[in-house]
Formats: structure tokens, sequence, C-alpha cells
């Protein structure tokens, strides 16, 4: 088992718990190679079963936590991302047309457009694991819009800061139900 905590898994752990803010402590599973692949997991017991169920050696994933990390905030009555089962979204058109989209839960983020992922997402992603990484998850995103033209598209699911969803919705290509 690695006794050594390079940076960049610091950096990891430290987003994954802020992107569980305001819950119940957390564990995680994290690889100790880059970009370390992370699952949370509500106690030690569940993270540990994990490791074994995978056969993950402990040269290679560690258990870490727990972590718990809170705002300054008075009021908790916060939603838990954890208890969403499912996500519809409606939008409403300046012409009068509405669309219904369906999305599953455990969702975090939804961005409507190329221009708020490069705001938002690459900046993010570019400080997590570097531009290289950035460039391919943009470029692959170009690609997935002209591949076929899907009302949302799912970002890769690893490496990602935490175990929660971030969706692109395509509003140019076609928006899912029209709504009855």
């Amino acid at each position: 088992m690695s006794t050594n905590q390079s940076s960049t898994l610091a950096r990891r752990l430290a987003e994954a718990a802020d992107g569980l803010r305001n819950t119940d402590p957390v564990y995680f599973v994290a690889g100790y190679a880059f970009p370390h692949s992370i699952k949370d997991f509500p106690d030690y017991s569940s993270a540990e079963a994990y490791l074994k169920e995978n056969n993950y050696s402990p040269d290679d994933f560690g258990i870490f936590g727990p972590y718990q990390t809170n705002d300054d905030l008075k009021n908790y009555d916060h939603v838990d991302i954890r208890e969403i089962s499912k996500v519809t979204l409606i939008v409403h058109f300046k012409d009068g047309t509405e669309r219904k989209i369906s999305l599953p839960g455990g969702i975090d983020s939804i961005f409507f457009n190329l221009s708020a992922f490069e705001k938002f997402v690459f900046p993010y992603y570019c400080h997590l694991f570097g531009v290289e990484y950035a460039k391919e998850l943009r470029d692959a995103l170009i690609a997935a819009y002209k591949e076929s033209p899907k009302d949302a598209y799912r970002l890769p699911a690893a490496p990602r800061p935490h175990s929660y969803l971030t969706y692109t919705l395509n509003l140019l290509g076609d928006l899912g139900e029209p709504l009855t």
C-alpha cells in the first residue's frame, strides 16, 4: 500500500469532498495513479467491501476519509443530490414551443451550450487534470454533437472529480419529447 499521497491525489480528494459539501461524512476509494479514479461511500465498511469485490490491489487503490465539508450557511435545508432519482427539465422557447428533457438522477450540473462549457467546465478540468485532458474532453463533446444530435451528452465518467454527473444539452438538435 502506498504511504505517500501525491499532490494530485490530495487535490482530487479535496474536490470530491467539496462536491459532497453539506452531506454526511464520506469515504472514498481512489486510485493512487493519476488521474485518480474515485468513488464515494457512506462508510468505511462499504468502501472496504468495494475494494474486495473488485479485487483492487492496495498498491493501486486506497480508502480515504472520512471527509465532511460544510458551508458557512446557517440553513442546511439543501437537497442532497444523492436523493434525486430523475430530473425533468422543461425548456420554454420564445416562439411558444416547449420541450421536456428527462435525465437520470445524480446530476449536479447542466450546461446549455459550448460557450458555458468553455467558461465553466474547461477551466475546472484544466485545473484538476491539465489542459490536455480538458482539450480531449472538449473535442469529444464536439464530436458527439456532430455525430448524433441527441438532446443531452454525459461527460465521460472517468476521471471525474466526484461521483455525480455533468451533462451538456444540445438545444440546437433534437430536444426530446414535445410537451402535450
